[in-house]
């Protein structure tokens, strides 16, 4: 990593560093940055338009040796210590290195491209300032009691296309009393990728462009009542969600 702009205020962001990878670039290749003083790498990944594989695995050095570090996805409350390359697709990581005198981001899994050599671009920006938005994020400072648990809860599946597919349709209302009581309304629904493809999600009309990713073998949640549509590249994927009301 370079050196920080102004070498004697380290409140303060590093020049952004970017790494070139594709196909070309050997297993096991890696990138190592000076982190000793800071305490937030802004990490961000964008896989080209033919990339079909790789796999970008996150490591910390405690003193002794290079440890797996869990990422904050900035797009959802997922985190991730390997992140899988999806084409067209850029993702932002924060990688919370207090402590830690140096960072590591390493090639796990080799890239692999559609046609031609493909390009992955890493950008990492190192700073002194804890990144707030990502750590706090979801949290009303103003709130001092826990939310009431919903009184229901209702689970399903979908089989998702390439064209938009609905995943739960709209639950619009009051939630439950929390005491068993049902509701007419949801609080919450988490929906799960069972596939083996990225599933994008969405409002109607949804595409894979447009909406937000799911990756395999995780899940995100919404606090919503609206109805959420999901899209695949190609072929079908397998969605399940679990909804409270």
């Amino acid at each position: 990593m370079a050196g920080l702009l102004d070498s004697g205020n380290y409140d303060a962001f590093a020049q952004p560093i970017v790494t070139t990878w594709s196909t070309s670039t050997t297993l096991n290749t890696y990138v190592v940055g000076t982190s000793a003083g800071l305490d937030t790498i802004a990490l961000t990944v964008s896989a080209g338009a033919n990339i079909t594989g790789g796999v970008i695995s996150f490591y910390v050095f405690d003193g002794a040796a290079y440890i797996p570090i869990k990422c904050p996805s900035v797009s959802n409350y997922l985190t991730y210590s390997s992140y899988p390359l999806v084409a067209n697709v850029t993702a932002g990581f924060t990688v919370p290195v207090a402590g830690y005198p140096a960072f590591q981001f390493q090639l796990t899994s080799a890239i692999t491209t559609s046609s031609g050599p493909g390009t992955t671009l890493i950008t990492t920006i190192s700073s002194s300032a804890p990144d707030v938005s990502v750590t706090a994020v979801g949290i009303d400072p103003s709130s001092t009691s826990q939310p009431v648990g919903s009184g229901s809860i209702n689970t399903g599946q979908a089989t998702v296309g390439a064209s938009a597919t609905l995943i739960v349709a709209s639950r619009i209302g009051n939630g439950g009393n929390g005491a068993g009581g049902a509701g007419t309304g949801r609080t919450a629904v988490t929906i799960s990728n069972n596939g083996t493809a990225v599933i994008f999600i969405g409002p109607a009309g949804v595409t894979t462009a447009t909406g937000m990713a799911i990756y395999q073998n995780t899940s995100v949640t919404l606090n919503t009542t609206a109805a959420i549509y999901g899209v695949v590249a190609s072929s079908t994927q397998p969605a399940t969600y679990l909804e409270t009301f």
